[in-house]
């Protein structure tokens, strides 16, 4: 499976601005929609929902009770292989 990193720092934006979700998708030609994103702070998965990807929320540590309305909740990056029945 592709694998993407993107420095913050070098393209000049940042999470949760959508742009740098729209450099990643550019980049690897991915239709936002196809794309799954995975974070444990609520305001990044919303940004990458506004930009049309399945947002992630991983309700742990301090962020746990920071709930938003995301596509889904887990509450620990392990559960990520059980996400895609892996």
């Amino acid at each position: 499976s592709p694998e993407l990193v993107i420095i913050s720092g070098q393209v000049g934006v940042s999470k949760p601005d959508t742009e740098i979700y729209k450099i990643g998708a550019g980049r690897m030609n991915v239709e936002p929609g196809a794309m799954v994103f995975f974070d444990d702070r609520f305001y990044n998965v919303l940004g990458a929902m506004d930009f049309g990807m399945i947002g992630i929320h991983v309700l742990r540590g301090r962020f746990a009770k920071t709930r938003g309305n995301s596509d889904y909740a887990i509450e620990s990056f392990d559960q990520i292989p059980e996400f895609f029945d892996m």
